[in-house]
């Protein structure tokens, strides 16, 4: 089993919408477990702290400032 949690920081080097070199700040936090040699499961939730257009996926059209994943 794991844990861990950091900042993440993207950014964007494209022009969109009139909006250039954008960036987005994150807090991610995981934990994770190994079931057997070939299978893995993970739980991460990543969460937005800037009002930046880029998403999660790198997506400017949809919003996302929080995102839970398995």
């Amino acid at each position: 089993m794991y844990l861990f949690s950091g900042m993440e920081v993207k950014a964007e080097t494209g022009n969109y919408d009139n909006v250039s070199s954008t960036y987005r700040l994150g807090f991610v936090a995981s934990a994770g477990y190994a079931i057997s040699e070939n299978f893995m499961i993970e739980i991460k939730s990543n969460v937005q702290l800037n009002n930046s257009r880029i998403s999660i996926f790198g997506e400017i059209l949809i919003e996302m400032p929080v995102v839970y994943t398995i």
